[in-house]
């Protein structure tokens, strides 16, 4: 994954950014006006919208077509749906209070003082599959 991913979005650079996400090949402009019919954006303001999402890292130019006589841009996300995913939780535990660990389970366990049961034995075996994974 790219460093310097800026995942901060507006809710059009969102959608956007979803569907070439979800693509399984790269788009073009026009290939994603046409996976947006009820979109509530003109088509002029898809190029601004893609040029953000390159500059945030979140897309990138992946190469150019041939379309009558002018060339389009390809684009295509830089890292998967998991990727994504696993980087906003990464943004937003690195948010709750400076992102220790203590810091972190107490927002899961609701700041309880005495932390719930369950959540430490969901902990522990988490970690013991992470000892697992680390010995192979």
């Amino acid at each position: 994954m790219q460093q310097d991913i800026d995942l901060n979005m507006t809710s059009l650079e969102r959608e956007i950014f979803e569907i070439i996400l979800d693509s399984d090949k790269p788009l073009t402009a026009a290939d994603i006006i046409l996976l947006c019919p009820n979109r509530k954006w003109f088509d002029r303001s898809l190029h601004p919208v893609l040029n953000h999402l390159v500059k945030k890292n979140l897309i990138t130019i992946s190469g150019y077509v041939k379309i009558a006589r002018s060339k389009a841009r390809l684009y295509e996300a830089t890292m998967t749906r998991a990727q994504f995913i696993q980087a906003c939780h990464r943004k937003h535990f690195e948010s709750i209070q400076d992102g220790s660990l203590d810091n972190i389970f107490s927002a899961l366990s609701g700041y309880k003082e005495k932390r719930d049961q369950l959540l430490v034995d969901e902990v522990e075996l988490w970690l013991e599959k992470q000892k697992k994974l680390n010995e192979k």
